[in-house]
C-alpha cells in the first residue's frame, strides 16, 4: 500500500516538473532581451540541480552563458566548472572557459593569470585521468603564457620612470616568475641581480619574505 502511494506521489512530482519546465521553456519565446532569457535559463537549470540531474544542470547553465555577454563568459564558465561533480563534465566546461579568455575586458596579465589558474586545474583532473596528451597540451600552454606574462611585466617596467613603480612590478614578476615559471639557478641569479641593482635602500616582501642588498647578496653566495 505505502509503495503504491510513493509511486504515485512521484508521478506526480514527475509530472508537475516536466509542466513547469514546459512553461519556462514556452516562456523562453516570449523573452524580451537576453537578460530574460538568462534567468528563464536559469530556473530550468536550478530545477534540475534540485532534482540531482548535474548532466541537464549543466546543459541549461550553459544555454544561459551563452546568452551573455562575451567578457562575462569566462567567468561563469570558470565558476560553473568549480561546482562539477563530474570530472569529465568539469574538464569540458574548464576548456570552454578557456575559449572566452581573449574577449575579458581586462589587461592583457590578468588575461594570463586568469588562463594559468584554469590550466592549472586542468592539468589535476586529466592528472586524475593520466590523460598524458591533455597534460601535455596544458603544460606547453602553461608554458607559453608564462612567457607572454614575463614579456609584459618587463616592458611595463621599460615604460615607467617612477622607480618606487617600477620596483613593484619587477616585485610581481618575481612572484609571478617564482610561482609558475619555477625559474632555474641561472633565472634566480638573473632576478636576483635585477633587483639588487634597482632596490637602492629600500626594503621589499616577495612571497612572505624581505629582501633587502644584504639578504639578495647572501641569496646570490648560496646559490650554486
Amino acid at each position: 500500500m505505502n509503495k503504491s502511494v510513493d509511486n504515485e506521489a512521484h508521478a506526480v512530482d514527475a509530472r508537475a516538473f516536466n509542466a513547469s519546465v514546459e512553461s519556462y521553456l514556452n516562456s523562453l519565446h516570449f523573452a524580451r532581451d537576453n537578460l530574460e532569457k538568462i534567468s528563464v535559463l536559469n530556473r530550468i537549470a536550478e530545477n534540475y540541480k534540485y532534482l540531482g540531474d548535474e548532466f541537464k544542470w549543466c546543459e541549461y547553465k550553459e544555454k544561459m552563458i551563452a546568452n551573455m555577454r562575451p567578457e562575462e563568459k569566462r567567468e561563469a564558465y570558470t565558476e560553473l566548472a568549480h561546482e562539477l561533480k563530474n570530472t569529465d563534465l568539469a574538464i569540458d566546461i574548464y576548456n570552454e572557459a578557456l575559449n572566452h579568455i581573449s574577449a575579458e575586458e581586462v589587461s592583457f596579465f590578468a588575461k594570463c593569470l586568469n588562463t594559468l589558474e584554469i590550466c592549472e586545474i586542468l592539468l589535476q583532473l586529466y592528472s586524475q585521468k593520466n590523460d598524458t596528451q591533455n597534460i601535455n597540451r596544458i603544460k606547453e600552454l602553461m608554458s607559453r603564457t608564462v612567457l607572454l606574462g614575463v614579456e609584459v611585466l618587463e616592458e611595463r617596467q621599460d615604460e615607467e620612470d617612477d622607480e618606487e613603480k617600477k620596483i613593484q612590478i619587477f616585485v610581481k614578476q618575481m612572484e609571478f616568475e617564482n610561482k609558475y615559471a619555477h625559474p632555474d639557478i641561472l633565472r634566480q641569479k638573473c632576478l636576483l641581480r635585477r633587483l639588487l641593482e634597482i632596490l637602492g635602500d629600500k626594503k621589499v616582501l616577495i612571497n612572505g619574505e624581505v629582501y633587502s642588498r644584504s639578504t639578495i647578496r647572501k641569496r646570490l653566495r648560496k646559490i650554486r
